[in-house]
């Protein structure tokens, strides 16, 4: 390979491969001067850096206290000082910092193939012929960049003994030459820096960096490329005198507009004698891998791998660090000898983030909050149907005329009321059908949250008791004696017509979800989508937060006002939209759209507290509204669909790269390093933000910044099977109680209910429900499981990045094909368990109660007119 493409490709590889930064290390640096008597040490300044991706070790990190004051500092006050705590003497070491040999400046001989440093005989001029040592063993090495890949000279400096690399960034490395065999080309031979890559020409406002000067062609050197030695001292500094060329027309502005202090030639001319100067970008990288980029023909996985620290310097400190060095080698003589002393250790960040815990704790409440709802029409039937057999509306007596069937009573076993019927007082044409108007359980999730659940099936209050002290039996012959015989109805149907509104799925449905997710994740990419995605999640948002948060709450809050407000509320402003909707309506999109604002306007939203938070309150609403919207009567559809998505992330995870290869990422890199330079560009705008489908939280207290997050379609799947044992669980219930509900005793319903609570009273009645809620049934058992499978994907995530569905789709799985076998109710599960078609029956029933009640009341008013104009 010649010398030229080498260089090129180097230079370019640097380009993609070195990504914007934050300071995440700090180097303490101390100027020792040693003589016959003693050593003195002393504090001279800290500097930042940045750690490569690529090494295998870093520098120790330092305790929470250094991120304030410098850890060798002793005259800054502090009381952790290395001076005076003998254990972090023993942890952070100082190193004598030196430069590379001579006669490989830049550490590149061996990505050029001209040396071998595992062959110290066959390199005389780096290692003594007698010792076979290179000068550099336990000594860091700081090495200017270009010429090589930064992976290539820390392997070097590792070969030489050394004991880590700090490479400073330098305006020369900015330069390379098209064709090194041409030789002496001039001009015409260099490849020169990028625009808005390398520098900017002029700012886009009055205070922002950039700046543009014409300077004197004819000062500087091209013999045949870039000569730094000479050049980079005339494009350099604030002082005219120092002979910075850039700032001789305007000192004022080039101070004011190029805070670096240093400019790059751009290689445009001016006439015969004059070429564009601009100032250059000094920002820290996060040095990555080059693979098999390096120069030389070993493959990448064959290569030593490096185990030393590599950290990266500005130019600025770099410049500050290397003159420093130099001066003290200078000043060495006689029996006093000076050199630098640097003290490097990572910047403090937390072990663990409290992020992942709430994440988590988000997660198992947004599938625990979907699923409840899910089942809440069949509490809130239960409720209705309760008032009406009080009542006496409604009448339970057993079927046939045979012997009365024993039901069991434990909480295992659950007579699912084969020989029961319903007698419905004063209804000539019961149809089993969803109904128009008056209708207590709706599947509308506005509806569903403002109903009162009471903390589960077996203890909700029932609305119509006795009064006066009359008896429910009494209330009941008086009822019955004024109305038509009721009519019996058969729950054996095998009708499920009752279902409210509600997308019933089916198995097919599980391969078009995940046919369409990879779709639409594909032209999400392609076409960079992302900010219209945020504008329609958005917009979205604005409707899931009325019909889920803001119709509830002021539902809620309507029996505290006034009857006038009341009726202001319910003046139709707009077809059939009242002044009601047009509020909730508004505060939905006045949030969404402050939301969107905030996610458009931002390079890194997630540093904006109001950004992520209702980025997560939208989007466990939208996990209620579906999932409170999807019907599911048995396990087989979210089985299915679960192991379709648990075996598509398989593919993804561990077939996929093995096919297609990984993509080194250069081109995000880039387009990060850029929004980081120009955060008010149009493209910039929400560069960094997550896709809005997720729920995430933000690291705290953590200089790196980041966030965790879990997708949406992870509480959604997951949350359709754990959907149907709800709904499973709250079906068993409403049968359980309609079972013994059977011609009609004195206090039915209360003994009906009484049933299934417990009679402990205080604490141990609490810890008693608890432990029925999460280990009886199926509904808590599922919820353990899915918190037990989210725990271990994020303590998994810690050290890896794998989807969520690996660990939550078996385990949940696991969990519910245990209990069935256990059981002995999987083939019922599977099948689809009749108990829920019995109570969608009921759930019909229940809607028809208003009507009914309405219809008793008019009878009644009929029946005691007549006897009044008979008397």
């Amino acid at each position: 390979m010649k010398i030229s493409e080498l260089l090129t490709g180097a230079l370019l590889i640097l380009s993609v491969a070195a990504n914007a930064a934050t300071p995440s290390a700090y180097i303490d640096v101390r100027l020792v001067t040693s003589s016959s008597d003693s050593d003195l040490s002393t504090y001279q300044f800290r500097i930042e850096a940045a750690e490569s991706d690529f090494a295998g070790a870093a520098p120790p990190k330092a305790p929470r206290w250094a991120t304030e004051v410098p850890l060798s500092d002793e005259d800054s006050g502090s009381p952790h000082s290395l001076n005076s705590k003998s254990a972090h003497k023993s942890l952070y070491l100082s190193y004598t910092l030196v430069t590379p040999p001579s006669s490989d400046e830049y550490l590149c001989n061996e990505s050029e193939g001209d040396s071998d440093y595992l062959n110290a005989s066959g390199n005389s001029n780096v290692f003594d012929s007698q010792s076979g040592l290179s000068g550099m063993e336990g000594r860091f090495i700081l090495v200017p960049r270009g010429h090589c890949t930064f992976e290539a000279k820390a392997r070097s400096a590792q070969r030489l003994g050394a004991k880590g690399v700090i490479i400073r960034n330098t305006l020369d490395s900015r330069y390379g030459l098209k064709d090194e065999s041409i030789g002496d080309a001039g001009i015409s031979n260099i490849r020169w820096p990028k625009p808005r890559q390398d520098y900017e020409c002029e700012p886009k406002a009055a205070d922002k960096f950039g700046f543009r000067a014409e300077v004197d062609i004819n000062r500087f050197r091209f013999e045949p490329g870039y000569k730094h030695s000479h050049n980079n001292p005339l494009l350099t500094g604030t002082d005219v005198e120092e002979g910075n060329l850039c700032m001789l027309d305007d000192p004022k502005g080039f101070q004011a507009h190029c805070p670096t202090q240093r400019c790059l030639l751009t290689g445009k001319k001016i006439g015969d004698d004059k070429m564009e100067a601009c100032c250059a970008f000094d920002t820290l990288v996060r040095m990555s891998s080059d693979g098999d980029d390096d120069g030389d023909s070993i493959p990448a996985h064959e290569e030593e791998a490096v185990t030393i620290p590599a950290l990266f310097l500005s130019m600025e400190r770099g410049d500050e660090l290397y003159d420093l060095v130099l001066d003290t080698s200078n000043n060495s003589g006689g029996t006093t000898l000076q050199y630098i002393s640097i003290v490097p250790y990572e910047r403090w960040y937390p072990d663990a983030h409290f992020s992942s815990f709430m994440l988590w704790a988000l997660a198992v409440f947004a599938v625990w909050i979907s699923c409840h709802q899910s089942a809440n029409e069949f509490r809130s039937s239960w409720k209705t149907i309760s008032s009406a057999i009080q009542e006496g509306v409604l009448i339970f007596q057993r079927g046939g005329t045979g012997p009365t069937r024993d039901r069991a009573d434990t909480d295992d076993t659950v007579d699912l009321a084969d020989d029961i019927h319903l007698e419905i007082s004063n209804d000539d044409d019961l149809e089993l059908t969803e109904q128009s108007g008056a209708t207590t359980s709706s599947s509308d999730p506005a509806s569903s949250l403002n109903s009162t659940t009471n903390g589960g099936e077996a203890n909700a209050d029932f609305v119509g008791s006795p009064t006066n002290g009359e008896s429910n039996e009494a209330r009941r012959i008086e009822a019955t004696r004024q109305q038509p015989p009721p009519r019996p109805v058969d729950l054996q149907s095998q009708s499920t017509n009752a279902d409210v509104q509600r997308r019933e799925i089916l198995s097919f449905h599980s391969v078009v979800f995940m046919v369409a997710v990879v779709a639409f994740i594909f032209i999400l990419f392609f076409f960079r989508l992302k900010s219209a995605v945020m504008i329609l999640w958005g917009l979205g948002g604005a409707y899931v937060l009325k019909i889920v948060l803001f119709s509830p709450l002021l539902t809620e809050l309507l029996p505290k006002l006034s009857d006038r407000v009341q009726g202001k509320l319910s003046v139709v402003v707009y077809k059939n939209y009242t002044i009601f909707d047009m509020i909730t309506a508004i505060a939905g999109l006045s949030i969404a759209l402050a939301w969107i604002a905030v996610g458009l306007s931002h390079v890194q939203p997630m540093n904006n507290f109001y950004y992520w938070f209702i980025q997560d309150v939208m989007a466990v609403c939208y996990a209620i509204l579906i999932i409170s919207g999807v019907n599911v009567s048995s396990m087989m559809v979210p089985s299915v669909l679960l192991f379709v998505a648990f075996f598509y992330d398989v593919f993804y995870v561990f077939i996929a790269p093995l096919l297609l290869g990984t993509s080194s990422g250069g081109s995000e890199s880039s387009a990060v390093s850029h929004c980081e330079k120009y955060p008010d560009d149009s493209e910039c705008r929400g560069a960094l933000a997550p896709l809005p489908f997720v729920l995430a939280f933000p690291f705290l207290n953590d200089y790196r910044g980041g966030y965790s997050s879990i997708s949406l379609v992870d509480v959604i799947l997951p949350g359709l099977l754990i959907s149907f044992t709800a709904r499973y669980d709250a079906a068993r219930a409403l049968v359980k109680k309609i079972a013994r509900v059977t011609i009609i005793p004195n206090n039915a319903v209360e003994e009906a209910d009484a049933a299934t609570s417990d009679d402990s009273k205080g604490l141990q009645r609490h810890l008693t429900t608890l432990k029925s809620a999460l280990f009886k049934g199926y509904f808590g058992p599922l919820t353990l499981a899915y918190a037990l499978g989210l725990g271990t994907f994020i303590v998994v995530s810690t050290t890896m990045s794998q989807p969520a569905l690996l660990y939550l789709a078996p385990i949940c799985l696991m969990a519910i094909f245990f209990l069935g076998l256990k059981r002995r109710e999987l083939s019922e599960l599977w099948k689809g368990p009749s108990s829920l078609r019995k109570a969608n029956k009921l759930i019909s029933v229940a809607s028809r109660v208003p009507s009914m009640r309405e219809e008793q009341t008019r009878a009644a008013s009929g029946n005691l007119a007549e006897t009044t104009s008979v008397a």
